[in-house]
């Protein structure tokens, strides 16, 4: 830009000298719309009634030096990460942890596991009976079940599950089929086995009917 004349005007700083230096206003009268027929007093006073020394903005009460609040806080830290007692047993010996090992099972369930075999003992005794009469034409089975080879629990429980009946001599549904096998399968994991009566190809013959 020049003058009329052609000679250059240059802009200093001390051109804007004059201007009203607004960096200092109180930023606070600017986002509490000051208004210039109050004081500043006055208008902080109207803005901030409605604020309460509940909220936190009462006046700080040191009570406590910086060495007083940090051992407090530790102690609050230590408690915390402290386990709770109330949440765990007793350290059980070695005594009461073989007990508990032989207590595999719920009593529910071994109760269920007691009826089952119960029930194969009762067959297999009918069954053996039954194969005294050389009319019949069947094996009898003579090994005990806790003592049967995988041949003869697949033979023995796949039979078993076809010729069970309640006592009035009607039919188990499938469901206590199920039952009455993983029951017998339980009883063998008592005794340190773990034949998986269902799945497995050795017992292929063991089939619940649909």
């Amino acid at each position: 830009m020049s003058r009329s004349d052609g000679e250059e005007i240059f802009l200093t700083q001390n051109t804007f000298s004059q201007e009203t230096n607004d960096d200092n206003l109180d930023l606070c009268n600017f986002f509490l719309e000051y208004d210039t027929t109050t004081t500043t007093s006055e208008t902080y006073s109207v803005a901030c009634s409605d604020i309460s020394e509940d909220e936190g903005f009462s006046k700080p009460k040191l009570t406590q030096s910086d060495d007083e609040l940090l051992l407090n806080v530790s102690k609050i830290q230590s408690k915390s990460h402290q386990p709770s007692t109330s949440r765990f047993h007793e350290p059980k010996t070695d005594t009461e942890i073989e007990d508990m090992q032989s207590k595999k099972f719920a009593d529910s369930t071994m109760s269920k596991i007691k009826w089952a075999t119960t029930l194969f003992k009762q067959w297999k005794s009918t069954r053996n009976i039954r194969a005294n009469d050389p009319n019949v034409g069947l094996s009898p089975i003579r090994v005990d079940l806790a003592e049967m080879s995988l041949d003869e629990l697949n033979y023995s429980i796949s039979r078993f599950i076809c010729e069970v009946r309640k006592t009035d001599g009607t039919e188990y549904p499938p469901d206590t089929l199920y039952s009455l096998v993983i029951c017998l399968q339980l009883y063998m994991d008592t005794l340190g086995y773990n034949h998986k009566f269902l799945s497995y190809s050795s017992f292929i013959q063991i089939k619940i009917p649909r």
